[in-house]
């Protein structure tokens, strides 16, 4: 099987992933197993594929943890974990990974599950670039500046935090899966087109993704802030995550591992998302701040994170109030999931990609694997007492049916 076990070396966290949130992501994959399955022999043939998967990948053998031997103040190290748990592919710290980096390292483990020492047809070849690629995200080209006013989807605190803000760290979180059918996001497409915004704009096309992500925004703003709850009219700022491998030059595999998770964000008074139905306004500021995430998006960012004294006082604004003013929404929709063949013990197929009840991350909305089915599925979190409200609401429930 293809290996990039040469590179045994594992690099230093990249400027991007400094900067990354210190978490964990749980993702729950359940397999239908034959009736008569040992459960002891499913553990051994996962455990000992995953040792494989370790070796062929060197990265999700180890851990982050602060590096007290650097100038720069937050900065986290690569350690060997000591003891190489499973757990850690499946609650993986989000530092070493995105998306992108996770379907790798599944797709790898899935076929060592299938392998199990025996030679396999069309194995997982790893060319060299997806690790070689990582250098050229580790320091900037020198050509961008590399400005906090060029990065409205970051803050910059006068402060180091000691951890997630308070309501991050809330229990009253609650989530739900919605499945939007490829029927569905033709018509939400046609709704949010800017032929229907409130004002001309020069913004003439929007993509579904951007319906999409207007649609969860207002939605998300209307159940948890009802206009008469509401006192003045405060931003609402919407973090979106995108994939900073397609924003380089010269550009980088597009498999290239590790996380190259960024953002782009956009804003708009409270007051006007929730007292409106209109959701072609929201979309083309969608449309324009993704428009400005150019080839040069990536350099600049790493410029910035390379200015900074302590990478930890860097943190998405949106992070600022979720679940509150603020929504985050991130895309696992090329996170194939539901294509990779685990073999006859595991059933050959994950029947779902869940989360905990509490969602991924308080106040982020996932787009999860395109079901086989074909259309969307989201994950949708809001605070526990708005969950009723989200099942109710007239415009989200046009479009989406729960699962």
């Amino acid at each position: 099987m293809g290996s990039i076990s040469e590179f045994e070396q594992v690099p230093a966290l990249t400027s991007i992933e400094r900067i990354g949130s210190k978490g964990y992501v749980c993702c729950i994959f359940p397999f239908q197993l034959d009736d008569n399955y040992d459960i002891d022999e499913v553990s051994r043939m996962l455990r000992a594929a995953y040792a494989a998967t370790q070796r062929r990948i060197p990265a999700i053998a180890y851990e982050a943890v602060p590096d007290v031997d650097t100038k720069q103040t937050g900065v986290l190290k690569l350690q060997r974990l000591e003891d190489g748990s499973i757990e850690d592919i499946v609650i993986q710290d989000c530092t070493l990974g995105d998306g992108t980096s996770y379907f790798t390292w599944m797709k790898v483990w899935a076929k060592e599950c299938r392998a199990q020492g025996l030679s396999i047809p069309e194995p997982v070849e790893l060319p060299p670039a997806v690790v070689r690629d990582q250098e050229r995200v580790m320091r900037s080209s020198g050509r961008n500046p590399g400005l906090l006013e060029n990065h409205p989807e970051y803050t910059l605190l006068p402060f180091t935090p000691s951890s997630a803000t308070p309501k991050m760290m809330a229990q009253s979180h609650s989530a739900q899966v919605f499945y939007f059918s490829p029927e569905s996001l033709q018509e939400l497409k046609a709704e949010a087109s800017p032929v229907h915004a409130s004002v001309p704009s020069d913004q003439k096309w929007i993509s579904t993704n951007d319906a999409l992500s207007a649609l969860l925004w207002r939605t998300v703003m209307k159940v948890q802030w009802p206009l008469e709850t509401l006192e003045g009219d405060p931003p609402s700022v919407f973090n979106i995550a995108i994939d900073g491998r397609l924003r380089t030059e010269p550009p980088v595999h597009s498999d290239t591992l590790g996380c190259v998770l960024e953002y782009v964000a956009v804003s708009a008074p409270i007051r006007k998302i929730v007292g409106s139905t209109n959701i072609a306004d929201l979309a083309i500021l969608i449309r324009k701040a993704i428009l400005k995430a150019d080839k040069q998006f990536t350099d600049d960012l790493v410029a910035l994170i390379e200015k900074l004294e302590d990478v930890d006082r860097l943190v998405p604004t949106a992070f600022l109030d979720v679940p509150g003013f603020n929504c985050v929404q991130t895309s696992w929709i090329n996170f194939k999931l539901y294509s990779l063949d685990w073999g006859s013990l595991l059933g050959y197929k994950i029947d779902a990609v869940r989360s905990p009840h509490v969602g991924i991350i308080h106040g982020l909305q996932v787009v999860l694997p395109a079901p086989p089915d074909g259309g969307v599925e989201i994950l949708v979190g809001v605070e526990e007492s708005c969950l009723d409200k989200l099942l109710q609401d007239p415009l989200w429930m046009k479009y989406a049916v729960p699962r």
